[in-house]
């Protein structure tokens, strides 16, 4: 297993941001990068990287949101991007962005990270249960036009 740097996001790496999230299947411009580099750099938002310790450019990234919760006083992780470059995959980058995210939430003592991952992906669903998340029963309902009432 290699050992990777994870930092946070600079905009100096929108280029290969924006690569990967094509990857990811969301294309992306390197400005369309640029403006969500600078949208994650907040206190309870994250957009970190890694890359190895010979090469500075970004081999995966994870984004991960802390967002207050009305039932309760804590505050819940969300990530809402993990991906890892396809000449990289296998090397423990996924395992150590995912440690970030975890690191990220644990500091702002986030009991939980909740993960959206499409069913068309079951190999990242494989990944993440390797990773010990577990799978809950939800209805996921996607509000796509506004609400007009009657």
């Amino acid at each position: 297993m290699h050992q990777h740097l994870i930092r946070r996001a600079t905009a100096s790496d929108a280029k290969h941001i924006a690569l990967l999230l094509t990857q990811l299947g969301y294309p992306a411009s390197q400005g369309d990068a640029a403006q969500r580099i600078a949208y994650m750099a907040t206190p309870f938002n994250a957009l970190f990287v890694a890359c190895t310790k010979e090469n500075d450019t970004p081999l995966g990234l994870v984004g991960i949101h802390l967002l207050p919760m009305l039932h309760c006083s804590a505050l819940l992780g969300k990530i809402t991007g993990l991906v890892v470059d396809a000449s990289a995959r296998g090397q423990g980058v996924g395992s150590a962005l995912m440690q970030a995210a975890v690191d990220f939430a644990t500091e702002h003592q986030a009991p939980r990270i909740e993960i959206i991952s499409g069913n068309h992906r079951p190999e990242a669903h494989a990944f993440y249960r390797k990773l010990g998340c577990v799978a809950t029963e939800q209805t996921k309902f996607n509000l796509l036009t506004p609400v007009h009432s009657a």
